[in-house]
This record gives structure tokens, sequence and C-alpha cells, in this order.
């Protein structure tokens, strides 16, 4: 098995057991509010 294929297998059983996290975009200029995923958030 290579490299590849074990991080993958990795991965799906992360997902599989709802344990895989999408990291969510944070935009905006540096403030007391920016937003995420579009939302502004404090």
């Amino acid at each position: 098995m290579g490299f590849q294929s074990q991080i993958q297998e990795a991965l799906s059983e992360l997902e599989a057991s709802g344990l895989l996290r999408t990291p969510l975009r944070i935009s905006g200029p540096q403030g007391p509010e920016v937003l995420i995923d579009g939302k502004p958030v404090l």
C-alpha cells in the first residue's frame, strides 16, 4: 500500500466517523468583526 493510499484511507475513516474538519474561510480586515464564510462574526 502506497503512502497516498494510506493517507486517503485515514481521511476516509475520519470522515466516516464524523471527525474530519474543514477549515473556515476568514476574510476581511483585522478588527472586532470578521467575515467567516461570508457571515459577519464578532
